[in-house]
């Protein structure tokens, strides 16, 4: 079984040659193009994350802030009262 395995890959070892990148690549254009995707598929997911992350940072920061204005108030409330 293995021996069909390996004759079967050297058989088909010309076909692997067909790759777009392996050898697609041969004018400037298809070269940028390839290196640009790369570098957007590779800082997407990075970026994804960071707005993931500011978001709920954002949100953080605005709860915590009406949470404050909310004790602040209260506070003054607290002194009109005994007033």
């Amino acid at each position: 079984m293995l021996a069909i395995v390996v004759v079967a890959g050297a058989l088909l070892a010309d076909a692997a040659s067909a790759c777009t990148v392996c050898l697609g690549a041969q004018t400037e254009a298809s070269r940028k193009a390839f290196v640009g995707t790369t570098a957007f598929l590779t800082f997407l997911p990075l970026m994804v994350v960071g707005g993931i992350i500011a978001l709920f940072v954002r949100r953080t920061l605005a709860q915590e802030a009406l949470d404050e204005s909310r004790r602040a108030g209260d506070l003054d409330a607290g002194v009109e009262s005994q007033g």
